[in-house]
């Protein structure tokens, strides 16, 4: 499951996006315990951190009023900072095979 940091903050403009992503999280706990007990399949819900995506093309593009933080999008984009799709990818094996993560942990990539 594909989380984000929108799961845990509050971002103003962004009340639907950052719901779906904490019911992301809720879920892959919930089903990572039920499959823990079952010793079924393993669940794991991964933060990549921000990525280069049309998503943030669109929120530097957005109406300030609409999304007070269009500031710090734009920083993390003009300072380099937007992590490409192709990286953001690189650590998924490492943490889906790494033990140390139980089944239906969130995992935010940045701090694996």
């Amino acid at each position: 499951m594909v989380s984000s940091g929108a799961a845990a903050s509050v971002y103003a403009g962004w009340s639907s996006y950052g719901a779906g992503k904490a019911a992301v999280d809720h879920w892959g706990r919930n089903v990572g315990e039920e499959q823990r007990q079952r010793r079924g399949a393993r669940v794991l819900s991964i933060a990549p951190g921000t990525v280069a995506t049309a998503m943030q093309a669109a929120a530097r593009a957005a109406d300030p009023d609409g999304f007070p933080r269009i500031d710090k999008s734009r920083s993390l984009h003009n300072d380099g900072a937007l992590t490409e799709p192709d990286d953001a990818t690189r650590p998924l094996w490492h943490i889906i095979e790494d033990p140390s993560h139980p089944n239906g942990t969130v995992v935010d990539v940045r701090d694996a």
